[in-house]
């Protein structure tokens, strides 16, 4: 079983969200973004840090996607493609790198590219661990 760790960064606002780097087995892979912390509140905030396994769905509108298990208050949590936190609903999305786009709002590059590499280096693991750390 891989173990992927989301290490997160300080938390840039209500318009850009919460990033992070992204580990896998310890080794450096991507980073992330996520909602802004808003007391685990389904649709608006990021997840609790923790431990929780995720395992493969089909997921109507992300396609083959890895859901979380376990999130106190919280069911419907997938890692997905998104390059910005509004387009998320307290999931997790992986993208190349950190940028600034137009309107000044932050996000990730390359989110689609980066799941599908993500499900590629986890060889089709049907479970994994994801460790959730809060930020440094």
């Amino acid at each position: 079983m891989h173990r992927l760790d989301i290490y997160r960064l300080k938390d840039h606002g209500q318009d850009h969200g919460t990033f992070s780097r992204w580990t896998i087995d310890g080794l450096p892979f991507c980073w992330g973004v996520e909602l802004p912390w808003r007391n685990n509140e389904p649709d608006v905030s990021c997840i609790p840090a923790g431990t929780y396994y995720a395992g493969l769905i089909e997921s109507g509108k992300h396609g083959t996607v890895y859901e979380l298990r376990g999130v106190p208050q919280r069911t419907d949590i997938q890692i997905h493609s998104a390059n910005f936190a509004s387009q998320l609903k307290g999931c997790l999305a992986p993208g190349k790198e950190i940028d600034t786009f137009k309107g000044g709002i932050k996000g990730v590059t390359f989110s689609r590219i980066t799941l599908g590499m993500l499900m590629e280096r986890m060889g089709g693991d049907e479970e994994i661990q994801v460790c959730v750390h809060p930020p440094a």
